[in-house]
């Protein structure tokens, strides 16, 4: 939805409150959207996980990206992307 305030291309807005109901909702149930970031910022993936623990699990284990992981983000409820937390080396 080009245009919108704050829209980011790649990300999933939850639906605004007046559309509520009327649209199937881009969530799974219990589940956020994440982000990983390379060293240079550059989005490498992104993948829903029911939480901050396997989200940054998977970016540690991972084996199917050619760089490494470097940070972790996840779409908070005000559609912007915040910190995850530390990867664990």
């Amino acid at each position: 939805m080009p245009g919108r305030p704050g829209w980011v291309a790649y990300a999933r807005t939850p639906p605004d409150i007046e559309t509520a109901g009327t649209a199937p909702s881009p969530y799974r149930a219990g589940m956020a959207r994440y982000r990983f970031l390379d060293g240079m910022g550059d989005v490498m993936d992104e993948r829903d996980f029911a939480d901050h623990a396997a989200a940054l699990a998977w970016a540690h284990d991972e084996e199917e990206l050619d760089a490494e992981v470097q940070r972790v983000e996840y779409l908070g409820p005000e559609g912007d992307w915040r910190w995850a937390g530390a990867i664990e080396s």
